[in-house]
């Protein structure tokens, strides 16, 4: 049986050369880079690349620590490095007229939506309206009540003093 001398250290030495060579190794029909490379090229942030390996858009390759991507597949994502994204591109006949159409339809939700704003505001001038008429009302209702109230209060006791007695009035007792 044979024995190893080797340190732990020698060992990790000799899977980091391993990683190393292996990092250095590329497929013969595609290129590889790391997430770093990607970004200094131009090709995203390394934000962006890690989400789209994330979400399954962008193929990795791990080597050892380090994540590679295949050149390929980011140009397929972001296009070539240093390209402008994002720019409208110039519309065709076809799209000149179906964007002339979205906005005709804006403008109309535009004129709905101002049109309904109006709506809303005589809806709530008209509700404030029958609140205050409510309000006057039951103001006026509270006074009849409270004028009724004292009425019959008055009434008891004209009608308590009439069924004492004579000497009770007279004395007052």
């Amino acid at each position: 049986m044979y024995k190893s001398n080797a340190s732990v250290y020698e060992k990790q030495v000799i899977h980091g050369w391993a990683d190393s060579l292996n990092i250095l190794r590329q497929d013969a029909d595609m290129a590889r880079i790391t997430i770093l490379q990607a970004q200094r090229a131009g090709y995203a942030s390394r934000a962006t690349i890690y989400r789209r390996i994330n979400v399954g858009k962008l193929p990795a390759h791990e080597v050892g620590d380090t994540t590679l991507v295949d050149v390929a597949d980011l140009v397929r994502l972001f296009g070539e490095p240093g390209e402008k994204r994002g720019e409208p591109e110039k519309l065709k006949g076809s799209d000149v007229a179906t964007r002339a159409k979205l906005e005709a339809a804006v403008e109309l939700l535009e004129a709905e939506l101002l049109a309904a704003n109006r709506d809303r505001d005589e809806a709530q001038r008209h509700a404030s309206d029958v609140q205050d008429k409510a309000e006057a009302e039951r103001d006026r209702l509270l006074a009849i009540v409270e004028t009724t109230q004292r009425m019959l209060e008055d009434q008891s006791k004209e009608r308590e003093a009439q069924r004492k007695g004579l000497w009770r009035r007279l004395t007052g007792r």
